[in-house]
């Protein structure tokens, strides 16, 4: 119970230390979890999160390889492919995002935002 409570205290650590810019610090308080190097699904996508914001994509992309087709990861991996340069599983991934996007979810609007660049960048270079 007290491991538990300090894996939740954490956890509510990285986010605002993530949102705040910090995306080092967010890592190391990611590292200090009894799971870092092999998260539950639900972790993976803020590792990745951070990972992505560190320019360490492929890293990215190892943490996100464990969870399957749920948007917001095939977001992130769309966002991971691009900073690879791998145009067209980036293409694919925002493509795929926003098939599946909701427009009444308001939390999601910046990032189908996000990924309707993302494939306007892609497709210049592409074309």
């Amino acid at each position: 119970a007290e491991q538990n409570l300090a894996i939740a205290r954490t956890m509510g650590e990285i986010m605002p230390t993530f949102e705040a810019g910090d995306a080092e610090g967010a890592l190391r308080l990611f590292e200090t979890l009894p799971f870092a190097s092999q998260p539950p699904n639900d972790f993976n996508r803020i590792k990745a999160r951070i990972l992505i914001a560190l320019d360490r994509p492929a890293e990215a992309l190892e943490a996100l390889g464990r969870l399957g087709p749920e948007p917001l990861a095939v977001f992130d991996r769309a966002r991971a492919y691009e900073a690879l340069g791998r145009d067209a599983e980036a293409r694919a991934a925002y493509e795929f995002f926003l098939r599946y996007w909701q427009p009444d979810v308001p939390e999601l609007e910046a990032l189908a935002d996000s990924a309707t660049a993302g494939l306007t960048r892609i497709t210049a270079r592409l074309n």
